[in-house]
């Protein structure tokens, strides 16, 4: 038995992609195949579609999953104290705050992982070597005073980290979502730049530039570099992008021209020839 080979074509200028069916698959099993196929495929487009470099939303996504992650880590966090302490510490700290406030004695609550008084076994020899003799008594655990002061500062601190992540979370869930933010963020640096001018008419250059020229990834990172420098270095950065774009923009505008008037000899059009001729000249 030969082994056959299937080929499939993704849409775009993407080269085809070749399947290799093994010896041990029959020919009534093959469709069976090219379905398998034509699944991975398409999972592979949504995957392209949702993560792409083409669409200008890769380096956006991961930043967005990495808040995420965050989130996630505080609250898994929480649920494995809660294991490790034996105790509700996902509540820990609302509930000594209740306790303070009400003036109750929390040391001795349920839900308490670090008791101050509690009862010790002791074991001990007699002088014959040979009698054993076991006793309860009640012991003072000093360190753990130091341990709940510890583990409520944790707990505070998880939890503003957790509050600080997910109002940045959704911050730049926003500022990706609302387009008009981007175009104002765009406008602001290439005002202070002196690209255009306060009232001006460069409105839909703008976001032609914001959505075609910059996009997700490039609205982002300039906002990174606003956060992480200043309002100067972005500018100048934002004013070589804007100059760089309105060059392409010329040069394409040219070469549309140029073959405009020169356009390519195509045999089925030859009658137009001597008309384009006459206008030129």
């Amino acid at each position: 038995m030969h082994s056959s080979v299937i080929t499939t074509f993704s849409p775009g200028n993407s080269p085809p992609i070749f399947w290799f069916v093994p010896p041990n698959i029959s020919e009534k099993s093959t469709p069976v195949a090219a379905t398998n196929v034509r699944l991975r495929l398409r999972m592979r487009n949504v995957m392209k579609f949702c993560l792409s470099f083409r669409l200008g939303n890769y380096l956006l996504l991961l930043f967005i999953f990495s808040k995420i992650c965050y989130i996630g880590n505080v609250v898994i966090q929480l649920f494995l104290l809660n294991v490790v302490l034996a105790t509700k510490y996902s509540t820990f700290g609302i509930d000594m705050v209740r306790e303070l406030v009400n003036r109750n004695d929390w040391t001795e609550e349920s839900y308490v992982a670090f008791p101050r008084v509690t009862f010790c076994d002791f074991r001990i020899r007699g002088q014959d070597l040979g009698n054993v003799q076991a006793y309860t008594v009640q012991c003072v655990l000093p360190i753990n005073l130091y341990n709940e002061k510890i583990y409520l500062f944790l707990w505070f601190w998880m939890i503003f980290v957790a509050g600080v992540s997910a109002i940045s979370l959704l911050v730049w869930i926003c500022r990706a979502i609302f387009f008009s933010d981007r175009v104002k963020f765009v406008r602001n640096h290439l005002m202070l730049g002196d690209r255009i001018r306060r009232g001006g008419t460069e409105g839909e250059l703008i976001r032609k530039f914001t959505n075609d020229y910059l996009k997700q990834d490039g609205a982002f990172l300039l906002r990174l570099v606003a956060h992480n420098t200043n309002n100067i270095t972005t500018t100048e950065v934002m004013c070589a992008l804007w100059d760089f774009w309105k060059e392409k923009i010329k040069e394409k505008e040219a070469d549309r021209e140029t073959k405009g008037l020169y356009p390519d000899p195509d045999p089925e059009n030859a009658d137009t020839q001597p008309e384009v001729k006459k206008r030129l000249f």
